[in-house]
């Protein structure tokens, strides 16, 4: 109780961490680092298990027999879509087809018109339309107040999901012939990707967007539980990826996960996560970076918080669904087509059919280093508030440091005072009665004065921080606000919305970098004047404590996204510091160009180009310079397109946050420490 309120015992840790905090803030960091790598490890981890008892996967037998059914299906539709001419009919949903089929089957079959218009005035404002076809099956055996959703969107073209349209429809004609559904099935196929989903969601849980124009549903269910979306191309599998990460790195509930991985095995289908099955030996050093690898691939998905399928819309109104990609393997010993897969969904369905609440005691927070094995918000939080308590650390030392060297000038002062005094006392009694009472007039005048004096002074030491203050918001609000202005201007210049996106967004950095550099900046009288009066210390001291709450509040978020950005960004803000030394300023400079918002999207993009792309064996320096802006140039457009579309938060966070607190630490080596 008394730790901190003892002043002594205060003192002897304020000592500590100011003599020893370099030490502490690298083994904080060390530690985390590893300790956090290391909950890939089979001893670290846990079992995943089911937290819902009412499940009960696959407890019942499979009877699912349409899978020749499902195949006519998908031979039918595909060709529909040969025998289309035009290449705009090639890739429009084929609406009236579908309706026809959802009402052969006596459902409830509707068509959802909708229309959207792309921010930033691209296309110049014109609007889009779109159609989603969608049918409900009424559940027999309740009054409608629930539902679960089996989607699948629409794609004709090499990444096509016409499989997974005509296993729909062979499992809508399956679960028709039964009474036992307690819960609505609703079965939706989407066009225009995550934008058709986004309208469908909006309309049906009357959500708006200024740029999408959702429309009105024609036919409504209840409450919607559970999503399960279909990619799904070819009529042969033998894997089924299974995908997690949804809007904003959110995930969905592990017991429906879990639910899905038992079943594909129960049907003898490999489920996977990132395309990758789980080693056969966990414990051996293999089986550890087989399922860090894994676990890394998982948040590096995670990370950018773009869906990884139209699964991801649905988190954000409180109902959990994944996504199942169907894959096939060449050369492959044992091939499972639709029936397989209908029994697994089916399966899947019949135990969402069991549920009598929401999902809710399972985990939301977790990591995956293989299929049957999760890391909890329990487990990896740990090893993270370490890397945030180096920060915590520094700030605390710094501010000490700031905070002792302006005692010792108040201790200089007053024993200059106290000598003069000395010297000027005067040993007549007269005198002696007179300088008493100016002594006591002058310290009365003093206390009074004292508290507008101390105010003044705060307000002056304040206002000489305010424009480096100022100066990291601007960067930030022209880097929000700035995409509308940016890209009309590339659009006059005839380049592509992509294009002038990233250019203007590496001009905001290159600006950052050079305006510390500018000559009024550091001759002008006034910069000079108030650079005299700002310490190092405290600057950094207030960045890094706002360093520690952005991570802290994104990591209950996206754990992955925080987890990278720290491990990128403490080591090199622990140690920019003014320095005298012109090497030193060169490679705090290089240090802090490599950790700037676009140089990790750039790094970003590299990596996954390397790990994920198909690259020639001796790396071509120019090739990988020429995909690196490929891809910042891709992945900036899409998240800037989806924070206003879909209220993707990574664009915001990136400008408002990161943009801000990088420039203010670009402004630290201009101070000057006082001596």
């Amino acid at each position: 109780m008394g730790l901190l309120s003892n002043p002594k015992t205060r003192n002897k840790i304020a000592n500590l961490i100011a003599k020893y905090n370099n030490r502490l803030c690298v083994l904080c960091y060390l530690v985390g680092v590893v300790w956090f790598l290391a909950l890939a490890h089979v001893q670290l981890n846990a079992r995943t298990y089911f937290s819902e008892n009412a499940l009960l996967p696959g407890l019942v037998d499979p009877d699912f027999q349409h899978g020749h059914g499902s195949g006519e299906y998908f031979q039918e539709l595909k060709s529909i879509m040969k025998d289309r001419k035009s290449e705009d009919e090639e890739f429009q949903i084929p609406s009236e087809w579908l309706v026809q089929k959802f009402a052969e089957l006596r459902l409830d079959a509707y068509a959802h018109n909708y229309s959207f218009k792309y921010p930033y005035n691209i296309l110049q404002g014109q609007s889009v339309r779109g159609q989603n076809v969608y049918a409900i099956l009424r559940a027999p055996r309740a009054a409608g107040t629930e539902a679960v959703v089996l989607s699948a969107p629409f794609r004709a073209d090499h990444d096509s999901t016409l499989a997974g349209i005509g296993l729909m429809l062979g499992l809508a004609k399956a679960f028709n012939r039964h009474t036992y559904w307690a819960k609505d099935i609703i079965f939706l196929v989407t066009d225009n990707q995550e934008i058709g989903m986004q309208a469908w969601l909006s309309a049906y849980h009357h959500s708006y967007n200024d740029f999408i124009s959702a429309g009105h549903l024609p036919g409504r269910s209840g409450a919607i539980q559970a999503a399960i979306n279909l990619e799904i191309g070819t009529d042969v599998v033998n894997r089924m990826d299974v995908r997690i990460e949804g809007l904003n790195g959110q995930l969905p509930n592990l017991d429906l996960v879990n639910t899905v991985m038992r079943l594909c095995r129960r049907e003898s289908i490999t489920p996977t996560l990132h395309k990758r099955t789980d080693y056969w030996n966990l414990d051996s050093m293999d089986g550890f970076q087989y399922s860090l690898k894994t676990m890394l691939m998982m948040m590096w998905r995670q990370a950018p918080g773009i869906p990884s399928g139209n699964h991801g819309l649905f988190h954000r109104y409180n109902v959990e669904a994944v996504t199942l990609h169907g894959t096939k393997l060449k050369n492959a010993k044992q091939n499972l087509g639709f029936s397989e897969m209908g029994r697994v969904l089916e399966g899947v369905f019949r135990s969402l059919n069991n549920l009598l609440e929401r999902f809710h005691q399972s985990f939301f927070f977790y990591l995956l280093p293989s299929t049957d094995r999760y890391v909890s918000i329990g487990l990896y939080m740990p090893p993270f508030g370490l890397l945030v308590l180096s920060i915590a650390i520094k700030a605390i030392a710094l501010w000490l440091s700031a905070g002792i060297f302006a005692k010792a000038e108040e201790e200089e002062q007053e024993e200059g005072l106290a000598e003069g005094s000395v010297d000027a006392s005067i040993t007549s009694d007269d005198q002696e009665q007179k300088k008493s009472a100016a002594q006591i007039g002058a310290s009365t005048a003093d206390q009074s004065e004292a508290p507008a004096k101390q105010d003044s002074q705060t307000f002056l030491m304040l206002l000489c921080y305010l424009p480096y203050f100022l100066t990291s918001c601007f960067f930030g609000l022209v880097a929000y606000y700035g995409p509308q202005f940016i890209i009309s201007t590339a659009v006059r210049m005839q380049l592509s919305p992509e294009s002038g996106l990233v250019i203007g967004f590496f001009a905001i950095n290159v600006a950052v970098i050079l305006y510390p550099l500018l000559q009024h900046w550091r001759t002008s009288k006034k910069a000079a004047l108030i650079q005299a009066r700002v310490d190092a210390r405290i600057l950094k001291c207030v960045g890094l404590l706002a360093v520690g709450i952005v991570l802290s509040t994104t990591a209950v978020i996206n754990i992955s996204l925080a987890f990278f950005v720290a491990a990128c960004w403490v080591p090199v803000l622990l140690f920019i510091r003014p320095s005298s030394s012109l090497v030193c300023q060169l490679i705090q400079l290089f240090c802090l160009i490599v950790i700037s918002p676009f140089g990790l999207m750039f790094a970003a993009a590299i990596i996954n180009h390397l790990a994920f792309g198909k690259s020639s064996s001796p790396i071509d320096p120019i090739e990988l310079i020429v995909r690196g802006w490929e891809g910042v140039q891709a992945g900036l457009f899409t998240v800037a397109i989806q924070s206003q579309m879909i209220d993707n938060l990574t664009f915001g966070l990136i400008s408002v946050a990161l943009l801000p607190l990088w420039t203010l630490f670009r402004l630290v080596p201009m101070c000057d420490i006082p001596n």
